[in-house]
């Protein structure tokens, strides 16, 4: 709904949530209307307006979130008022006015600002030694010198002394706030953006510097254009290596003529091949003092601005692989004990369903591991009337350790004397299997039972020769 006047409107907008509202503005000078969020453009400024003008309001912009801050110096107290009342109704600018260049330098102190505007002529300072002050302390704040004076050198020093924009604010009000407002807006967005590229590339340094791989950009025609810490003091002593390894095990990505192919840039990359993309080679480098350094060498492609780069990544193993070497002598060396161990040894899941046997488990007990693999051990190797001690022995394997001496049988059903012991088989801290292991003692218990006879003779014998 608007009322009946040229300069005062109640506007009936939208905002970006379609939530409708209403604001009162002077609409004499300016030619644009602010709303939360989005900024909107009218063609009936200063005619009479009706409902039916709604239909000449148009979206523009999206206004930033915080609002821009704008110091504005001149000696003129009466512009300051006009020009803040005027910047201000945009909705997402706000002004601090000073009426000297002194005031400017003292409130710069405590407070830092998106754009300074400023008057040519001024009583103590002009804007021109405002600027080069400016520049001299380092303050890069965007500048605009806003002033009536429009003379062309004037407007040539300022814009070879730094300023972002000179402008005349002679001529129609309307005209010289719309378009200093446009300014203010083009100069922070520019600023701004200008910050936010420079946080970006700083974190993306950060993070390519901090890297403990070598990474190599290369152009088109094979030259390093980027590289980061670990680069660089990698190709100190392994420049002329990397540089083969390319050659020696890329080339089968390219034609034959892969040497003419690297001389011309990446060709190939760039009428679509990239099986190179993603393949990783070994390759040994060897330092100053002869020590060997085992790295990944691995290669992708991008395209910037319509020219192809490489990408390499080189990462040194050397320590994964000596790791990997510990790991595998250790498994080698528990598998020689585990498989020349004299005493027999089965490991079993948690349901006790044989997994693996060693050499001896077959050669006490008569099982291959193809006959026994998955069946479980008690129902194979428990003779009959051993059932209810079978069961004690898993329960007791449950809470720990266990060892004992008992009967087993074997594979031809034969059942002999064994000691037992075994566990469980714990990874992360939880119960993934058991271990048992067996010894034959029945040749023990032959000499023990032989031994225990003997004496049972002699203490007999002893006898009747006291009674004699």
């Amino acid at each position: 709904m608007f009322e009946d006047s040229r300069s005062l409107a109640n506007i009936t907008y939208c905002d970006s949530e379609l939530k409708v509202s209403f604001v009162k503005i002077n609409v004499k000078n300016i030619n644009y209307i602010p709303f939360p969020k989005v900024v909107w453009h009218c063609n009936v400024l200063g005619e009479r307006m009706s409902e039916t003008a709604l239909s000449s309001i148009n979206p523009i912009a999206i206004i930033s979130t915080s609002r821009i801050q704008v110091l504005h110096v001149d000696d003129d107290i009466s512009f300051l008022s006009m020009a803040k009342q005027c910047l201000e109704l945009e909705g997402d600018i706000q002004v601090e006015s000073v009426n000297s260049v002194k005031n400017a330098f003292e409130i710069l102190k405590i407070k830092k600002y998106d754009i300074i505007v400023s008057d040519y002529y001024m009583a103590e300072k002009d804007g021109l030694e405002f600027l080069k002050e400016l520049k001299a302390t380092g303050n890069s704040t965007p500048f605009i010198l806003f002033t009536g004076q429009g003379r062309d050198e004037v407007a040539i020093k300022a814009l070879n002394s730094g300023a972002f924009r000179y402008m005349n604010k002679g001529g129609a009000p309307d005209a010289a706030y719309a378009e200093l407002v446009s300014c203010v807006r083009q100069a922070t967005n520019h600023t701004r953006t200008q910050e936010m590229l420079k946080q970006s590339e700083k974190r993306f340094r950060a993070i390519f510097d901090s890297s403990i791989d070598a990474i190599l950009v290369l152009n088109d025609a094979g030259e390093i254009v980027f590289s980061n810490k670990t680069a660089k003091i990698m190709l100190d002593y392994a420049k002329d290596e990397i540089t083969k390894a390319f050659k020696k095990h890329f080339n089968k990505q390219f034609t034959a003529t892969y040497e003419q192919n690297m001389l011309e840039g990446f060709k190939q990359l760039s009428d679509g091949n990239l099986s190179m993309t993603g393949k990783i080679v070994e390759l040994a480098l060897k330092r100053d003092s002869g020590e060997a350094t085992i790295v990944e060498l691995s290669f992708s492609a991008f395209t910037e601005n319509g020219q192809w780069y490489g990408v390499s990544i080189v990462r040194d193993v050397t320590e994964h692989k000596r790791q990997d070497q510990l790991l595998e002598q250790s498994q080698q060396t528990l598998k020689a004990l585990f498989s020349r161990n004299p005493e027999a040894i089965v490991f079993t899941d948690k349901d006790y369903r044989v997994i693996e046997i060693n050499h001896s488990f077959t050669k006490i007990f008569g099982f291959t591991l193809e006959k026994i693999k998955g069946k479980i051990l008690k129902e194979v190797i428990v003779p009959d009337g051993y059932e209810e001690e079978s069961e004690m022995i898993r329960k007791l394997l449950s809470d720990g350790h266990v060892s004992c001496c008992t009967l087993r049988k074997r594979f031809d059903g034969s059942v002999f004397n064994v000691a037992m012991s075994g566990g469980p088989l714990m990874v992360n801290g939880k119960v993934t299997g058991f271990f048992m292991v067996y010894l034959d003692i029945s040749n023990l218990i032959t000499v023990q039972n032989a031994l225990e006879n003997a004496l049972a003779k002699a203490e007999l014998l002893n006898e009747k020769i006291l009674v004699l």
